[in-house]
């Protein structure tokens, strides 16, 4: 356990998971001029609609069971954990298989109040079951999570989504069938990883479902599967009223805007699939020096991700003629107002730790609801009257409400003394940067001395971050504590 919580072994696992959540990234971007060129917008935001479906209904069907195992994971040895993980794993597929069926014998009236355009069979009967396959495909990863295995971690994610470019080519290139082909594509690649997942877990597995252990898991999953829909919803909610309110062009505009912002979110998620675990093992051992590491560990995590939301924010020009075709050049501006969205989705994600820790569940509901009802109360208000964009200050919005409510929870839980002046001196910063860059936005294509500009911009404000996180009496310790493995603390 000596090397476990060192910033060198934080650093390599966060690369992994970096690694995977980025080549996952690029893949998606290798479909996106893909798809803009053999779908007009109308088509883009049926997949856009679909995919919000599925995140909704992913955490439904598995419970929100797996978000729920590192909370027990720790506190169980040997065959109690292994009977944990059965347990998990029977409670997941059973649920799962029954509510699909359901939904897709009944649920045709349900889903035609909230997007009669878009049709139930087979765009939407496709989509249960892809959220079906999918939320069991989270088990094995949340377990090599868990166990630290940030390699097997990469290779089971990555390997499925090239089966689903492979599976995209053939149905939506080859085959020509649109939205439905993605859709398709879909099904193939979480369908394999199903079967896939059911090998690797084959270890691990017993054919029991232990009482206790599945009442011991629902008593913290169940209150927090409001949580998982509110907030699934909140995020998704955006794209489901566009729908509604505006038209599919728009909500595709709005879907391929949000893809080019959501690298800010997966990087910031490879940084904490790493401090996620060491949260919970050294909250588990007592350790004195969590809050403080914790203090300092957050600097440097909006850091990343406030650079991360910078780069994607000034070269969105750039990167939205290189993918898509003219018709859709109107979502850069709506890239930057996303960014900050996803980096503030990202920092919500520091304050779940304490209070899962603490076994306070309930906040989750509580909190998630309140966002999910100022997410709709402002894009049914700002849609009509700003279209995209309106749905864009909507989702900051609510981000900024769940934020808040998070953090303050997680206080009472843990007192974590953040250095707020350093953040906000960063998040000046970055914003001076994006001023700084954004009367130079290339016209008719890509120019070399504006990307060239940028990027100086760009280097120049991630230097100046850098210092103010880490002050320069402090950048050799932590380089050293790096190269050599030093406590973090040190």
């Amino acid at each position: 356990m000596a090397g476990e919580f060192t910033l060198r072994s934080l650093l390599k696992s966060s690369l992994l998971y970096g690694l995977s959540d980025i080549l996952l990234k690029l893949i998606g971007f290798f479909l996106v001029p893909i798809y803009t060129r053999v779908m007009l917008p109308e088509q883009y935001g049926v997949v856009g609609y679909t995919n919000a479906v599925t995140q909704v209904l992913t955490p439904v069907l598995g419970l929100g069971i797996v978000n729920c195992l590192p909370m027990l994971f720790f506190s169980h040895q040997d065959e109690a954990r292994r009977r944990l993980v059965s347990t998990a794993i029977n409670a997941v597929l059973g649920f799962g298989l029954l509510l699909a069926l359901t939904l897709t014998f009944f649920g045709g009236p349900l889903f035609a109040l909230v997007a009669p355009d878009v049709p139930f069979a087979p765009y939407l009967v496709i989509t249960i079951w892809v959220s079906l396959f999918a939320g069991f495909n989270l088990l094995p990863l949340g377990l090599f999570n868990i166990q630290n295995r940030p390699a097997a971690y990469l290779a089971f994610s990555v390997g499925l989504a090239l089966l689903n470019v492979v599976s995209a080519l053939v149905f939506v290139v080859g085959m020509k069938l649109g939205a439905l082909g993605v859709l398709y594509a879909l099904l193939v690649s979480s369908g394999v990883g199903l079967l896939i997942a059911l090998f690797i877990l084959r270890r691990s597995y017993l054919p029991v479902i232990d009482r206790k252990l599945l009442a011991s898991l629902l008593a913290l999953s169940l209150p927090v599967l409001p949580h998982l829909l509110s907030g699934t919803l909140a995020r998704f909610v955006d794209r489901i009223l566009l729908a509604n309110l505006s038209t599919l062009a728009t909500t595709g505009m709005y879907s391929l805007a949000l893809v080019l912002a959501s690298p800010v979110t997966v990087i910031m998620g490879a940084a904490f699939a790493a401090l996620g675990p060491m949260y919970y093992k050294r909250a588990a051992q007592d350790d004195p020096a969590l809050a403080e590491d914790w203090s300092r560990l957050g600097t440097l995590y909006f850091l990343v991700g406030a650079l991360a939301a910078l780069g994607l924010s000034i070269f969105s020009g750039e990167v939205l003629a290189l993918f898509a075709p003219g018709q859709y050049g109107d979502a850069r501006l709506l890239v930057p107002l996303l960014a900050v969205s996803q980096l503030v989705l990202g920092l919500y994600w520091l304050a779940t730790p304490a209070i899962g820790h603490a076994r306070k569940t309930w906040i989750y509901p509580v909190a998630s609801t309140v966002t999910l009802a100022i997410g709709v109360i402002c894009n049914l208000l700002l849609i009509p009257v700003l279209g995209a964009a309106g749905a864009a200050w909507a989702t900051l919005a609510s981000g900024l409400v769940q934020l808040g409510l998070f953090f303050a929870y997680s206080q009472r839980c843990l007192r974590v003394r953040y250095d707020y002046r350093a953040i906000g001196l960063i998040a000046l910063l970055c914003y001076a940067a994006f001023l700084a860059c954004s009367h130079w936005w290339p016209e008719g294509g890509i120019v070399w001395r504006v990307i060239g500009i940028k990027l100086l911009v760009l280097l120049g404000a991630a230097l100046a971050a850098l210092l103010v996180a880490v002050p320069a009496s402090r950048c050799l310790t932590v380089l050293q504590g790096v190269m050599r493995g030093y406590r973090i603390r040190d």
